[in-house]
């Protein structure tokens, strides 16, 4: 299946991420800051990336600012999570700033699975969660 780096500077939340994503047959990487998502990007080119979005002391709309303006990195799809109150607007920014799916969280396991899938291009009929 794909590769997914994950960026999320709360261990707990980025744990929770990759038992989702290797439970849809991913591959994942992990990074609690934006500095080591851009290192881990450029040296893994991942088929997905999925950020957190308040992050200190950069953000994700910094990494996703970074992602898009890198050669290297700006072909591959982005999908923000955020846990924060302005679900508009933040979804609104990240939209606008090249990220494919905003998601507010928390959200059913089944619900994100299918939108990482989503930005995958892979059909759910095609391939269900669990299978390699």
């Amino acid at each position: 299946m794909a590769t997914i780096l994950l960026v999320h500077d709360t261990p707990l939340n980025l744990e929770l991420l990759e038992t989702l994503c290797r439970y849809g047959g991913h591959t994942t990487w992990r990074a609690e800051s934006v500095v080591a998502a851009l290192t881990l990007g450029r040296a893994y080119r991942p088929d997905l990336i999925i950020s957190d979005l308040h992050m200190a002391p950069l953000d994700g709309y910094d990494l996703l600012r970074a992602v898009k303006d890198d050669p290297q990195l700006a072909h591959i799809p982005f999908l923000m999570v955020s846990m924060s109150g302005g679900h508009g607007r933040d979804s609104a920014k990240a939209k606008s700033l090249g990220a494919g799916k905003f998601i507010a969280t928390p959200v059913e396991s089944q619900v994100m699975l299918a939108k990482i899938h989503a930005c995958l291009g892979i059909s759910e009929k095609s391939h269900g969660p669990g299978h390699a």
